[in-house]
């Protein structure tokens, strides 16, 4: 390898791997095609630039893994340490880093990906990554919109479309909101073309990133999404979270079917069919809507932090 070839190779792995820089961000900066960045990536990890130390026994928690992979049944633990002082988008991007460490384990080709909603959601799909170079895949939405009443980039379709860029591949987007006013309005979306070609791709997800609302942090934008009847139950102390606008309580119990007509998302059949259904959440805030997630098996994956998985723990014995 030229000195220079190798200047380049180290120059991208640190941009991508200590800045926190995405590839899409880097290959505008340095003028090269994102696709490329994956390449010399993956390169550089060849040639011995870039070393990833995976910590098994010896790292501080992977006992805390083990302990909640037993204890809720799940397929994959990660936990992440995040020290005190970092801003939630800091706490978002080592779990979304954390999220595409796993998911390169599991990416095959010819698969299908759907996503959820959230500041959490967006950085994770900034931080995806398709280094083995799987083909084709299909990014897609698992719900409606917002109605425009959250930041923009938080928007399902922003996080689907930002998800595929950055793993160049193809990407369908929703163009309904995720609550209507009526059962008749929601059984005209339903039944266009258009969403029925959504529909048949939310039969065939793989992998799904799934975010968990919680009423505790969430509770301004949860009211525009489903209005004054949903708060009745809030009040009276039954929601716990929601995942992909299904809502629940702290033992996993599915709340209300009132919201079904209402609401445009994947159904909770072809939900719990996912083969990868990954919930990436955190903080003391929102542990009872994540055990909610866990104990009503919404995911089978989780990717959180230390805190949250010790008052996890703690919680499922009380």
């Amino acid at each position: 390898m030229k000195p220079e070839e190798e200047q380049q190779l180290i120059q991208i792995a640190q941009m991508y791997y200590m800045e926190n820089k995405t590839q899409s961000e880097i290959a505008k900066e340095l003028h090269i095609h994102r696709s490329t960045i994956s390449r010399l990536l993956k390169l550089s990890r060849q040639e011995g630039i870039v070393e990833i130390t995976i910590h098994g026994l010896h790292d501080q928690n992977f006992p805390l893994e083990n302990r909640l992979k037993e204890r809720y049944h799940l397929k994959y633990v990660g936990v992440v340490t995040c020290t005190e002082g970092l801003t939630r988008d800091q706490r978002s991007i080592i779990l979304a880093n954390k999220t595409n460490a796993y998911f390169q384990t599991i990416l095959e080709d010819h698969m299908v990906l759907g996503f959820s909603w959230g500041a959490t959601l967006r950085q994770v799909a900034n931080h995806l990554t398709n280094l083995a170079q799987h083909t084709p895949l299909m990014c897609v939405p698992l719900m409606g919109g917002s109605s425009g009443r959250i930041r923009s980039d938080y928007h399902v379709n922003a996080v689907t479309y930002e998800a595929s860029r950055n793993l160049d591949c193809g990407a369908i987007l929703v163009d309904a909101p995720a609550y209507v006013e009526s059962a008749s309005l929601k059984d005209s979306f339903m039944t266009s073309d258009f969403m029925k070609s959504i529909t048949e791709y939310w039969h065939k997800v793989d992998i799904a990133f799934l975010g968990v609302g919680s009423p505790n942090v969430t509770m301004n934008k949860w009211r525009y999404f489903y209005g004054n009847d949903f708060f009745k139950e809030v009040e009276q102390g039954k929601v716990a979270g929601d995942i992909a606008g299904h809502y629940f309580d702290i033992h996993g119990t599915y709340l209300s079917d009132t919201l079904d007509t209402h609401l445009i998302s994947i159904n909770k059949t072809d939900l719990a069919r996912i083969p990868y259904r990954i919930g990436i959440a955190e903080s003391l805030e929102k542990v009872d809507a994540i055990r909610g997630a866990l104990q009503g098996r919404y995911i089978n994956c989780l990717i959180t932090t230390q805190e949250t998985a010790k008052a996890l723990l703690n919680s499922a014995n009380l």
